[in-house]
């Protein structure tokens, strides 16, 4: 299976790597606001979309889409023709901006920015981010499946939360205790070793760092 595209989440006016998401369905979903069915340009993006979502003032928000449309009727086959693709509609006051020649590096073909839409049926239990990437190796620790989200302990700046009803609640600065993790994994599996997240959890809970942290399985 192909890693997928991941939406980010802008934060204290940084952009922040979705590291850890738990919960039922989608943050955002088309089709819940009316919006045409997209069709995945590439097996990286099975969804069709990606957003970019935003925190602020303890608010959840989708900021921007990226989405890909093409005309009714046509299949997977005619979806990366540009004479196929369609212009998607207005969105929250917005017009896409519409991709549709190859003068454009077209990835997806209609873009919405500064949507700024508040997301109140979005609910998640647990939420994990992280910015400014101190190292982009160990790859082979953490494989979690169909999205595989990057290592929390990877990044410099790491927070957790949890939103409901698109209330965003306890949020907690986890950047000390990444990078506990951090020089535990580079001092002791640098060398390539493949090894499962459980592993890891497991030692760091044995080293006696981690007690008292119930975010050490978010940030592996």
């Amino acid at each position: 299976m192909t890693q997928q595209v991941i939406s980010d989440i802008f934060f204290n006016n940084k952009l922040f790597s979705v590291c850890k998401c738990i919960t039922t369905k989608e943050m955002f979903d088309p089709k819940d606001f009316g919006l045409p069915t997209p069709m995945s340009p590439a097996t990286c993006l099975w969804d069709g979309y990606y957003c970019d979502y935003e925190i602020l003032n303890n608010t959840f928000y989708l900021k921007n889409l990226y989405i890909h449309f093409i005309k009714e009727g046509l299949t997977s086959l005619n979806q990366n023709i540009p004479e196929n693709y369609m212009k998607g509609p207005e969105f929250c006051g917005i017009q896409p901006i519409f991709k549709h020649s190859s003068e454009y590096h077209i990835f997806l073909n209609n873009e919405y920015k500064n949507l700024n839409l508040q997301l109140t049926n979005v609910t998640i239990p647990k939420l994990v981010i992280g910015c400014d990437i101190y190292c982009n190796d160990f790859y082979h620790l953490w494989k979690r499946g169909y999205y595989d989200y990057p290592a929390a302990f990877k990044y410099n700046e790491v927070y957790a939360c949890s939103v409901e009803n698109g209330e965003v609640k306890n949020i907690i600065n986890c950047s000390e205790w990444a990078k506990v993790v951090r020089n535990f994994v580079m001092c002791n599996y640098a060398g390539g070793d493949i090894v499962s997240w459980h592993y890891c959890k497991e030692k760091l809970l044995e080293s006696g760092q981690f007690s008292d942290c119930e975010y050490l399985e978010d940030l592996l």
